[in-house]
């Protein structure tokens, strides 16, 4: 089963991008998912991925692809990304994933998606971006969370869960081992994961920084955990949003009654512009000398490009 990319959003800008915008790995061929009104009016762009699984099989350091080193442009631009604080959307089974965490009250939530990456700390206290340093979360240890009903022994297991944890880490190649996808900094093989750096801004000999000319080696693991949530309510914990979800975009709901007051404009021009044909062909129709002799035929031929009542006397 495939994963599938939505596009990238972030609470501090309200246009989303398109996944592959960025240089993440790219298939073969790139096919867009079928899109009803209301994802296409909230900007979701779906996808196909080279992310995969397969039910109940835990998957450890799992290599992607590695980029092509990154040109000016795309290292700008995936830094952008990271400064406007994008999240990366994907797809399972139709849930979103989510990053878990337990709030003040001790209810289990979800944040939606999680960051294309995290700029330097003593950056991050400056206000000037321009020249931050930069790091993408490279690596993404996704735990799908399923159920099965123990009354019912001929049921299936379901999906009731996508939850993701991101890490950044500099990647290396092990230069002992002739397969080229085996990693000196994630081999199972030898119980050596993926390991995010002891600090969160750490060096960048432990994280991948962004940076023209950088390779980025995209891995992943997937951990299946079973889960007492039915698959009826698997909504639930996705619907008891965060309190970031909970801020008021205006500039949509700005762009929402533009939007509604345009439509309304046009279809009363619309309806105003038939109402003044009707009116014109109504006192057209008035003003015809209806005074003739009474053996005389009177017939009125309307044209639609003419607005003027015509009478043809008939001997």
């Amino acid at each position: 089963m495939n994963f599938k990319v939505n596009s990238l959003t972030s609470d501090r800008t309200p246009v989303p991008m398109r996944f592959y915008d960025l240089p993440y790995c790219r298939p073969s061929e790139i096919r867009a998912s079928a899109e009803n009104l209301g994802e296409v009016l909230r900007g979701d762009r779906i996808f196909n991925s080279l992310y995969q699984m397969q039910m109940r099989l835990d998957e450890r350091c799992k290599v992607v692809c590695e980029s092509e080193p990154l040109s000016e442009h795309e290292a700008d631009r995936l830094r952008a990304a990271i400064v406007d604080g994008y999240r990366v959307n994907m797809i399972l089974d139709n849930l979103p994933a989510a990053q878990s965490f337990v709030d003040d009250a001790g209810v289990k939530r979800y944040d939606r998606g999680f960051p294309v990456g995290f700029v330097d700390e003593m950056d991050a206290k400056r206000a000037d971006y321009k020249d931050a340093r930069a790091y993408v979360n490279n690596h993404a240890t996704f735990t799908i969370l399923y159920h099965k009903d123990e009354s019912r022994p001929d049921s299936a297991r379901r999906i009731v869960g996508f939850e993701v944890e991101p890490h950044s880490v500099k990647h290396r190649r092990d230069p002992n081992a002739t397969d080229p996808s085996v990693l000196s900094t994630c081999d199972p093989e030898r119980v050596l994961f993926a390991k995010p750096p002891a600090r969160r801004f750490d060096s960048d000999a432990s994280a991948q920084v962004v940076a023209a000319g950088e390779k980025i080696l995209w891995t992943y693991d997937v951990a299946f955990k079973p889960s007492d949530v039915r698959w009826a309510s698997r909504w639930d914990t996705y619907l008891a949003v965060s309190k970031s979800d909970e801020e008021i975009h205006w500039f949509s709901v700005i762009n929402s009654a533009v939007v509604m007051l345009f439509l309304s404009a046009m279809v009363a021009m619309i309806v105003l512009r038939t109402l003044r044909s009707d009116i014109t062909r109504y006192n057209a129709l008035e003003s015809v000398d209806l005074d003739a002799d009474d053996d005389e035929v009177r017939s009125i031929h309307w044209s639609p490009y003419v607005r003027v009542g015509v009478v043809n006397a008939v001997p």
